[in-house]
């Protein structure tokens, strides 16, 4: 996560939710950098808006480690999730992408050692799937 660079004077400011989500502006939007306190992260539910502005993005790495993180909500105004946005959060079973989503970087993927050997498995129980202008009758899981 940016937890660490989150005191980083040359960054861009840095602000937190109410829920502990750290966020950036960029252009009158939200992009989601990271969490303040991943003991509090359970059922992530992401803002579709945070101060008026539209939440567009979840930022490369930004719930990296979130190991108490179990299910996730995604809005459709958010267009981007960067890359390993969740990866490392070995309990997430859950995640709901809705319509909106242009660009899946990649959600996670397992950490490997030094000789690119798999240090940790991570298995999504659930996906549910509502974007990418496809219409189910009801959410599809995959």
């Amino acid at each position: 996560s940016y937890v660490d660079s989150y005191t980083d004077p040359t960054g861009p400011a840095k602000f937190v939710t109410e829920d502990g989500i750290v966020y950036i502006v960029e252009d009158d939007t939200v992009v989601i950098v990271g969490y303040e306190s991943p003991e509090k992260l359970h059922d992530l539910v992401i803002p579709a808006e945070i101060d008026g502005m539209p939440v567009v993005e979840i930022d490369d790495n930004a719930f990296y480690l979130a190991k108490f993180l179990r299910s996730v909500n995604v809005p459709g105004s958010v267009k981007r999730i960067g890359v390993n946005a969740f990866r490392g959060a070995r309990n997430l079973k859950s995640i709901t992408l809705n319509e909106g989503l242009e660009v899946i970087d990649a959600i996670a993927s397992v950490a490997t050692d030094r000789y690119d050997r798999p240090v940790e498995e991570q298995v999504m129980a659930t996906v549910t799937v509502d974007c990418f202008g496809v219409e189910y009758p009801e959410p599809e899981t995959v």
